[in-house]
């Protein structure tokens, strides 16, 4: 499927041979790359079988990553998707950019003056507000589809709800559109546009709950399960956290949410083959990525609020460059999801000069290289801060008296090397976990190993101090994304 480029090598200024990436692309050229952007709401790494996973959930990606690098340690900045993806475009961490639109450039805004077209679709309102520079950016809801039906997008929702029928999945509608109906709309757009110089495009896809795919993907892990079964288990999330769930329901809820993962795969692939079509493809770096994870019964939650442990943070990041790394690569150290932007610059050949004083990012082009090394990573949620939980927590506990609420009251930062995490609580119940002895993270040892604790913490206060915090404020119904 892929044409192979024998990768280029050159005495580089960082004085030893590596790729030609690193000197950068020259920006004056017809021909620099297009950029496609893929990041999945709620897909945790250990999910993919690219990642290890026993399942074959990813077919096509591990197809891909044959030829792309993977990056085994990715981490987001936070477990939520307003701070993630705050953190995606600006390179920033989120109690830096304060969720404010516009304090720091996008990446969109940063390419623009470089040639680019900049395309972007989303059904996620948390994302929208984020979304600045783009040429073109639709975000898709109810109001949106109904205008769709009225104009000249007529054909492309009729050829939805063909596919809605063929694959049996009116139950489903809700979930096939964040992956069809959104391939399509870029489909159309990369028609008109492919002739108009470096493109970069921006999709998201999702992995959210309800885990809700069309067939064949609804039923494929699925074995001796019935759908009253099915319609039992898949209830509120809130209602899962405060009942008790037998290991038979979380088995049901991992085999749903890996059939949700199988036809994000399928919806990428089916982008990727359009590319390829237009012979486009071969001149695209690829980046696949997600804001956050999904909890499927650890510590006994589910979603994604609450925490931060390893299946909220630790994420999915493959970059597949037109003309490097073709052979393959797998990279172990610390990474983050603000890493991309840098990344992008630093490829391109941008003056950083004009753009990287306030990134917080590392390019992991220099990371690979070994110019640097990420001593450790930051993950931050205040979402659940102590203010702004109060309503939630009346609520919650009236509807579910039994469980403790209060003790997700506060905000939370995680300092995670490649051996311990280090969780900081604005209400002070810090925790340290072991990750080498203790992956699960069922053992906090921070009275036991206080030296350590101390240790990361000082890290975490000069990591504090190096710039000016502000502090996010998300709105009310900011809660499950």
């Amino acid at each position: 499927m892929f044409t192979h480029v024998q990768p280029i090598y050159k005495k580089s200024k960082y004085g030893c041979p590596i790729f030609d990436i690193l000197e950068g692309i020259n920006m004056e050229s017809p021909h620099k790359p297009n950029i496609l952007l893929i990041v999945v709401d709620s897909l945790r790494s250990d999910h993919l079988s690219c990642y290890g996973y026993e399942r074959r959930t990813t077919p096509f990606l591990d197809d891909i990553s044959s030829w792309s690098v993977v990056f085994e340690n990715a981490v987001s900045a936070s477990g939520w998707t307003s701070q993630s993806y705050s953190s995606i475009f600006t390179g920033t961490y989120p109690s830096k950019n304060g969720l404010n639109p516009g304090k720091f450039p996008t990446i969109m805004q940063i390419l623009r003056p470089y040639g680019y077209k900049t395309f972007g679709i989303t059904d996620n309102f948390f994302v929208e507000p984020l979304c600045i520079g783009f040429d073109y950016f639709l975000h898709m809801t109810r109001r949106s589809a109904c205008k769709m039906m009225c104009s000249r997008e007529f054909n492309e929702v009729l050829e939805f709800l063909q596919y809605i029928a063929r694959h049996k999945s009116i139950l489903n509608i809700q979930s096939v559109p964040t992956g069809f109906l959104k391939n399509r709309i870029a489909e159309k757009w990369l028609s008109r546009n492919c002739d108009k110089g470096p493109l970069f495009m921006y999709l998201d896809y999702s992995a959210h709950w309800p885990y809700d795919p069309p067939e064949p993907f609804f039923s494929r892990f699925l074995k001796g399960v019935s759908s009253k079964e099915v319609g039992g288990i898949r209830r509120d999330l809130y209602d899962l956290v405060a009942s008790e769930v037998s290991e038979r329901q979380i088995e049901v809820l991992r085999s749903l949410y890996d059939g949700q993962v199988g036809y994000v795969d399928s919806c990428l692939k089916h982008l990727i083959d359009y590319l390829e079509s237009l012979d486009m493809f071969d001149n695209t770096l690829l980046i696949v990525t997600s804001d956050h994870g999904d909890l499927l019964g650890e510590h006994g939650l589910f979603g994604h609020e609450f925490v931060l442990c390893e299946p909220l943070i630790r994420v999915p990041l493959i970059l597949r460059f037109p003309d490097a790394f073709r052979g393959g690569k797998r990279y172990s150290g610390l990474v983050q999801t603000l890493d991309i932007l840098p990344t992008l610059i630093d490829y391109l050949g941008i003056d950083w000069a004009d753009v990287s004083r306030e990134i917080q990012g590392i390019s992991l082009l220099k990371l690979m290289e070994g110019e640097i090394e990420r001593e450790f990573t930051i993950s931050e949620r205040s979402d659940w801060s102590t203010a702004k939980s109060k309503e939630k927590i009346v609520y919650l506990r009236t509807r579910y008296p039994s469980c403790d609420w209060e003790k997700y009251s506060h905000e939370i930062i995680a300092l995670r090397t490649k051996e311990h995490k280090y969780i900081w609580s604005s209400e002070g119940r810090h925790e340290l976990y072991d990750l080498k002895r203790d992956p699960q993270e069922s053992n906090n040892v921070i009275s036991t190993e206080n030296e350590k604790a101390c240790e990361l913490k000082s890290k975490l206060d000069k990591w504090k101090s190096s710039f000016c915090l502000l502090y996010t404020s998300p709105s009310p119904r900011d809660r499950t994304r």
